[in-house]
């Protein structure tokens, strides 16, 4: 989803979790601010970098990319810059002649995505490219990548509408990209909006610019693993993430609710009280498809129309971050009882650093 580019006083935008959801990021009118989600500690205040538009974390280690944007940009928005915290300073940038629109990155990789192309950069020990990508318009900058040290799985919005392209973008796979044909899944009608891997890359998660339902596929055969139903009415869904054993997923959107979805164990999410009026095998006219769907197993709500990410900081418990500052931590039951409990609210804009140290 592309990054919101112009703040407003005391909002956040550009709110991004690292790999295991142990920290986060965003961009604000004083620069880049980074916290630890659980419990809620503000990490780092990053000015030196002027405002940006993208902010990316690689784990909790001491690199970070940005692209500029804001009130007060230090460098176009066709530049991505890789800042070392450990040393307070930049260390390398990345320069194109297009705006930067989405950054990816892992030891091994660093993933930009332009509005047609993708470029693949090795990281560490030495940034070299290694592969650039010709995509269908893609203005939103999505993609996803796996963290897993072991999978190198890029996911990207195919040529055909309503369909995702998966990518082994290992050094070693990219030297044959060109002469074998694209791996892609058909999985909607409209143009998809949204895309998230699950953490070791075994799982696809999808949406469309609809944002009714969201589909799971497995990455390696490529089949349908579930359709969950986020609701009737079109929406714009802000954020999509697995929990890190893949058991659940969250979704968050602007109609100003988070669902929980159970992806392993599908008996726990709700389905409709009439699902038994549609005999089995039919198609089920124009019902069917509401009253045989899976709804989500509990949900809570977030400010209306504030885009906000959510995401699980451990098996049963989520946090989801506002533009506004919002933080809110919820507890939910695993026995698919449907019982969920805020845990805590606060507003991480408002806290004082809490550490000086660059520990994040």
């Amino acid at each position: 989803m592309a990054s919101v580019s112009n703040f407003k006083i005391g909002s956040a935008s550009a709110l991004k979790f690292n790999k295991d959801f142990g920290c986060f990021a965003c961009c604000t009118e004083s620069g880049v601010q980074i916290f630890n989600t659980d419990p809620l500690q503000e990490k780092r205040k990053i000015s030196e970098l002027g405002t940006c538009s993208i902010v990316q974390l690689m784990g909790r280690s001491n690199f970070i990319a940005v692209v500029s944007g804001g009130k007060a940009p230090i460098l176009e928005d066709s530049v991505v810059t890789i800042w070392d915290d450990a040393k307070s300073k930049i260390v390398s940038q990345l320069k194109f002649n297009e705006p930067v629109l989405n950054i990816k990155m892992k030891p091994s990789l660093i993933v930009v995505v332009l509005p047609t192309r993708i470029h693949i950069f090795q990281f560490l020990p030495e940034i070299q490219k290694l592969a650039s990508i010709d995509t269908k318009e893609n203005l939103s900058g999505i993609c996803d990548l796996c963290m897993d040290s072991g999978k190198d799985l890029l996911v990207f919005p195919a040529h055909r509408v309503g369909s995702v392209q998966l990518l082994t973008v290992s050094a070693a796979a990219l030297s044959h990209v060109v002469s074998t044909a694209p791996v892609t899944v058909a999985a909607h009608k409209n143009p998809v909006a949204i895309v998230a891997l699950d953490s070791a890359g075994s799982y696809v998660a999808t949406a469309s610019t609809k944002g009714t339902l969201v589909r799971v596929f497995d990455t390696t055969q490529r089949s349908l693993v579930a359709e969950f139903r986020r609701g009737a009415d079109s929406a714009t869904l802000y954020s999509i993430s697995f929990s890190l054993d893949s058991a659940y997923l969250c979704v968050s959107s602007d109609k100003g609710t988070v669902h929980l979805f159970a992806v392993k164990h599908p008996l726990q999410n709700r389905r409709s009280n009439l699902r038994h009026v549609v005999p089995q095998g039919s198609s089920g006219g124009i019902l069917a498809p509401y009253v045989t769907s899976q709804w989500a197993v509990a949900s809570f709500t977030t400010p209306a129309e504030c885009p906000t990410t959510a995401a699980f900081s451990s098996h049963n418990t989520i946090v989801a971050i506002c533009s506004d500052g919002s933080y809110f931590k919820y507890i939910f039951s695993v026995d698919g009882s449907g019982l969920i409990k805020r845990e805590m609210y606060d507003n991480f804009l408002q806290l004082a650093l809490s550490s000086p140290e660059n520990d994040f």
